[in-house]
């Protein structure tokens, strides 16, 4: 008689919506995606700074959007504002599970940042 593996089944009910722990999931919109949302991409495309502080604001509450901003404007000047971009993304990420690398997150904001702060504000917003 041979040996014949059993296989169990375990059913797992997940809402509607979430992604069950330890799961990563895309973004909830694209990367291109911009004009899905055209106020904050209009708002992003002028004023970048003001959606990263709201991003970073959306992401820990305690943080002051005009501090975070300010700090955003004035690497700005310099082209350094990917780098406080690429760690926020790399939170939001964390915090919603969502797949993806630090490389990535460094990329997206190097090269396009303004696709990629309309991403995560539309992704913060739900």
């Amino acid at each position: 008689m041979a040996y014949q593996p059993t296989t169990q089944m375990t059913q797992v009910n997940v809402a509607a919506g979430t992604t069950p722990v330890g799961v990563s999931r895309p973004w909830k919109h694209g990367f291109c995606s911009c004009l899905g949302d055209c106020g904050t991409s209009l708002l992003t495309w002028c004023f970048p700074c003001i959606t990263y502080g709201q991003n970073k604001t959306a992401l820990n509450p305690d943080a002051s959007c005009f501090c975070n901003a300010l700090i955003y404007y004035c690497l700005m000047g310099c082209s350094l504002c990917w780098i406080p971009a690429t760690s926020n993304r790399g939170e939001i990420r964390a915090k919603y599970n969502i797949e993806g690398s630090g490389l990535e997150d460094c990329m997206a904001h190097f090269c396009c940042t303004c696709c990629a702060l309309v991403q995560e504000a539309r992704e913060l917003k739900g």
